[in-house]
């Protein structure tokens, strides 16, 4: 009697382990944290974080909410902060959360988005602030769903915010050294601020149209091209496109280009355009200058200044791309795009 009562036993005790072993595989065990992997979009500008991963110690900030949007298991998830470990190419990259209690997953359904970088003070990723004082290169991952407890890892790509404008600028003679002190990029194609969703990757508001994006230099222009980049909130509402206007400040004088995009500037995209300076004739030179020293040029562009300072022609005749939706081909003597102002 005792030795069936024991093989009793043992057989229950059996029937309790699988079944446990089987709920775990079905999705019935307890809560896991959330776990994240991470990794960058293209395409990546030289002001961009560059390479498929986000480099080493980078932090992101992570919200974790339902299915519905609400709060998860009535828990405030909407900031967490999480840091990657490695640089993902030579070792595998690992990304933990730094605050006292990771979120957990249960059995309840969920998603998360996340962007880049990390900002304490953010209390909703659907309304993330973007500026370009910084020039800091924004990123986002859109909303991953189907989170729960059996399913506990958010694969994130996370994607640029913002559109960059790459100045490459180089003179036809540098014995006269002229000294370039900033760059700036101007029109309603784009803005200086934006508020962007991350779960969508949607600006509900830019502004700073009028202000344009300018940075600062300091390099002495020469025949071989120095390239800057200059990180721009694009206006995405701008479908039929508008007015770009690149001015560059070189030896006190500012020079303006202006050129017409079909279409909106893409988030992520490259714009370049080569600037080639004649030092010789002091003048913005192009299809149609009028106006000559201080005057307007009637293709598109004007030199504001006066004193000593580079003209600036076209360093080719302006292409057409069409499938990069480019440009409509009015070029004034300050610029000419690369690659027609497409995105590279």
């Amino acid at each position: 009697m005792k030795n069936k009562l024991l093989i009793y036993s043992i057989v229950l005790a059996g029937m309790a382990a699988m079944s446990s072993c089987n709920s775990q595989e079905e999705g019935l065990a307890g809560p896991e944290t959330l776990q994240v992997q991470v990794k960058a979009g293209t395409p990546h500008a030289r002001a961009m974080v560059k390479g498929s991963y986000l480099p080493d110690n980078a932090k992101i900030g992570v919200a974790l909410v339902a299915q519905d949007g609400t709060k998860y298991d009535d828990i405030n998830y909407a900031n967490v902060p999480y840091i990657a470990t490695g640089n993902g190419i030579d070792v595998t990259q690992t990304w933990a959360c730094t605050q006292a209690t990771a979120p957990s997953l249960s059995t309840s359904f969920g998603k998360v988005a996340a962007y880049y970088p990390y900002n304490e003070s953010v209390t909703d990723v659907t309304a993330l602030q973007v500026e370009t004082d910084t020039q800091t290169d924004y990123m986002y991952a859109t909303w991953y769903d189907g989170l729960y407890s059996a399913n506990s890892v958010a694969r994130l790509t996370m994607q640029h915010a913002l559109s960059v404008i790459r100045v490459k600028l180089a003179c036809t003679d540098s014995s006269t050294p002229v000294q370039v002190s900033s760059i700036t990029a101007i029109g309603t194609v784009l803005g200086s601020n934006g508020i962007i969703n991350a779960g969508t990757g949607v600006y509900s508001s830019v502004i700073g149209l009028a202000d344009g994006v300018t940075r600062n230099v300091d390099f002495t222009v020469s025949t071989t091209a120095t390239e800057t980049d200059l990180l721009v909130v694009p206006n995405e509402t701008a479908t039929a496109g508008g007015d770009l206007t690149i001015k560059v400040v070189a030896g006190g004088r500012t020079f303006t280009y202006t050129v017409t995009l079909t279409e909106s500037l893409k988030q992520g995209q490259v714009y370049s355009y080569a600037l080639v300076m004649d030092i010789a004739s002091q003048a913005v030179t192009g299809d149609e200058n009028t106006g000559g020293e201080g005057g307007e040029n009637t293709a598109g562009g004007t030199d504001e200044g006066a004193g000593s300072g580079c003209g600036i022609q076209p360093e080719k005749p302006a292409e057409r791309w069409p499938d990069r939706g480019g440009l409509q081909g009015r070029f004034c003597g300050c610029c000419q795009p690369l690659r027609a102002g497409g995105p590279e």
